[in-house]
């Protein structure tokens, strides 16, 4: 009706007021809406609830919690394309190796005001292995040939 587009925040509080409506009826829905508008960048987390936060970081699922481990300690207000992408990944990476239910490839998608940008899906087997030896310690096992 304005002829413009929506802001991220009117998108997620539409997306919030859906969900809202059909709580109490069985949904598990953990998701993020993000994106780039007039306002400059918007991460919003949107519940099963209706709830919705706007946040600097984010991630969603069962693995979350490692992934904030790695976002927490090493997510800079400043950083370059590369830095932000590559911190991502290794979020994702390491929330899928310690949480069971995660699992799969890696997506990211790089949202800036000319648009968006998807990375080509990247199986979690592969980062473990590159980020090896950064973490600095054996993390992949390998078998012995002692006797």
């Amino acid at each position: 009706r304005e002829k413009q587009e929506i802001t991220v925040s009117a998108a997620s509080k539409y997306f919030a007021n859906q969900l809202y409506g059909y709580r109490n009826r069985g949904l598990s829905i953990g998701s993020m809406v993000c994106g780039y508008d007039k306002r400059g960048p918007a991460i919003f987390q949107v519940s099963d609830d209706g709830t919705r936060l706007k946040l600097q970081v984010c991630s969603i699922g069962s693995g979350s919690l490692n992934a904030y481990g790695v976002l927490d300690t090493h997510y800079k207000l400043k950083m370059t394309d590369e830095e932000a992408l590559k911190l991502g990944r290794r979020a994702i990476m390491l929330s899928t190796f310690r949480d069971s239910g995660s699992g799969g490839n890696c997506n990211v998608c790089h949202i800036t005001p000319k648009g968006k940008t998807r990375y080509p899906p990247i199986d979690v087997n592969q980062l473990y292995y590159e980020f090896a030896d950064e973490l600095k310690r054996d993390i992949a096992y390998q078998p012995s040939t002692d006797e």
